[in-house]
C-alpha cells in the first residue's frame, strides 16, 4: 500500500484536529463537571453532538468566560481521516 505525502498530511492533521478538539471537550467538562457535580457520563455525549443540556452548558461555560465546545471541530477532523483512507485505497 503506498501512501502519498498529501495522504499523511491529511491523516496527521485529522488525527491532530481531533486531539485538539478532545482537549477542548476536556477543559470546558471538566470545569463544568467540577461546578454542578454532574455525572461525567451524561456530559460524554456532549463530545459527539449536542443536546439540550450540552447547549446550557455552552452557554454557561460562555458566561463564566471560556469559549464553549462545539462538536463541528471534531468531525472535520474525523472527515480529514476517513478522506485519507479513502484517497489510499482508491490509489491501490
Amino acid at each position: 500500500m503506498t501512501v502519498t505525502v498529501k495522504n499523511k498530511r491529511l491523516y496527521y492533521a485529522g488525527n491532530t484536529i481531533v486531539g485538539i478538539a478532545m482537549i477542548w471537550w476536556y477543559v470546558v467538562f471538566s470545569k463544568v463537571e467540577s461546578i454542578t457535580k454532574m455525572n461525567s457520563g451524561k456530559l460524554l455525549v456532549c463530545g459527539i453532538y449536542t443536546t439540550k443540556l450540552c447547549g446550557r452548558i455552552d452557554g454557561s461555560a460562555e458566561l463564566m468566560g471560556h469559549t464553549a465546545y462545539n462538536p463541528i471541530l471534531l468531525w472535520v477532523g474525523f472527515g480529514l481521516i476517513a478522506a485519507s483512507k479513502m484517497w489510499t485505497n482508491r490509489q491501490n
